[in-house]
């Protein structure tokens, strides 16, 4: 069992990365707690750090419905998935505390959890259509100004 935050959190829903984070690759142990007052985010919480190491994360489909990570072969042989493992993909959230419609996501650094057997990974896209500080709060497309004839 794991102390967190003045969480209990059981050995079993600890998330392993076998790599540890990109500039984190000495912490490996991880949860995801849902936080009141606090949805859609989640945060993913270091369980073996001395320091109050975390994550905001949010599921990449409320930003971008048809958003999808394709896993290679070496990140699924990583990741120990198999048929009918249930895999979750999450984006790390970069909060803006000053204006949260400000806050962005990395699109280039999705984080894959392999819930079904608690192993996780964050990898590293090379793709040229998102970038790492992705506005989670798009505006809102204007309406035609109707008082010009339209309707």
């Amino acid at each position: 069992m794991y102390i967190i935050n003045d969480f209990k959190v059981d050995d079993d829903k600890i998330i392993n990365f076998a790599s540890g984070l990109p500039g984190f690759e000495n912490f490996k142990k991880y949860t995801i707690l849902d936080i009141d007052d606090f949805e859609p985010f989640e945060v993913m919480y270091c369980a073996d750090s001395d320091y109050e190491l975390k994550f905001v994360l949010l599921k990449p489909q409320l930003i971008l419905p048809d958003f999808s990570v394709k896993l290679n072969g070496g990140d699924k042989e990583e990741l120990h998935i198999e048929k009918g493992d249930e895999v979750i993909e999450y984006l790390i959230i970069t909060i803006n505390n000053d204006d949260i419609t400000l806050s962005t996501a990395n699109m280039l650094g999705p984080v894959v959890i392999n819930a079904t057997k608690r192993l996780g990974k964050q990898l590293l896209l090379d793709e040229n259509k998102f970038d790492s500080r992705y506005p989670i709060f798009q505006p809102e497309a204007s309406n035609e100004d109707t008082s010009k004839g339209g309707k």
